[in-house]
């Protein structure tokens, strides 16, 4: 039988086929995402993926830093795969289809394994941070625009020049430049804005306002 949980690191199991809101411990995520480069470790410096979630939280309104805390934290349990690795998943995924089924027309509702998989762990966390999910569409695209935002400052910061340049549309970046943290820093001040944010309101239901752009 597969083991279908990982040992955190205080030691407990992470069930990821059937992941619990009781199972998420905060203290966790912020130590996993501290020690997780962003980028596949592709760039110039360490860079965090606990900093970039500071980084896109710290661009939003004050009610709705925590979507941008916490918008990444499932990777603190499945890892941080790039776009392009999922969408090399995507369409590997889809002819394996097309070798079993022959002209079985697979193009329609597709299942999304990754998907799946990141959604639950997600539910888990924002339930047990007192989040909504999934976020309401206004505040998850806000949080999209910030996270793209953030992309661009770390490609001007982070990233050696791209050969070929990439295709994907980014806003403009951040005027400051970014100055990576060490990971036991990046931790420390994950922690400190997931204690300072009002998630106990949000589990009240006292939903996020309209917001402004970044």
């Amino acid at each position: 039988m597969i083991a279908a949980w990982i040992t955190t690191e205080k030691g407990g199991p992470f069930n990821l086929a059937h992941p619990k809101a009781g199972d998420v411990d905060i203290e966790e995520i912020a130590a996993s995402l501290a020690k997780l480069c962003r980028f596949n470790g592709h760039s110039r410096y360490f860079y965090s993926v606990a900093q970039h979630s500071v980084l896109v939280s710290d661009m939003l309104p004050p009610e709705l830093r925590a979507y941008g805390l916490f918008h990444d934290a499932h990777k603190a349990y499945l890892g941080d795969l790039t776009t392009p690795i999922k969408d090399v998943l995507a369409r590997t995924f889809l002819e394996m289809l097309r070798d079993v089924g022959g002209c079985l027309d697979v193009t329609h509702s597709l299942p999304d394994p990754w998907g799946t998989m990141t959604d639950r762990v997600d539910v888990a966390i924002f339930r047990a941070v007192g989040l909504r999910w999934p976020p309401p569409v206004d505040v998850a695209r806000l949080v999209k625009h910030c996270d793209l935002v953030a992309l661009a400052t770390e490609r001007r910061d982070l990233l050696a020049e791209q050969s070929p340049p990439w295709t994907i549309s980014l806003p403009a970046p951040l005027p400051r430049r970014l100055v990576p943290w060490a990971w036991d820093k990046a931790m420390d001040t994950f922690l400190d804005r997931a204690r300072r944010l009002p998630i106990q309101q949000a589990r009240r239901g006292a939903l996020v306002k309209e917001a402004g752009a970044c």
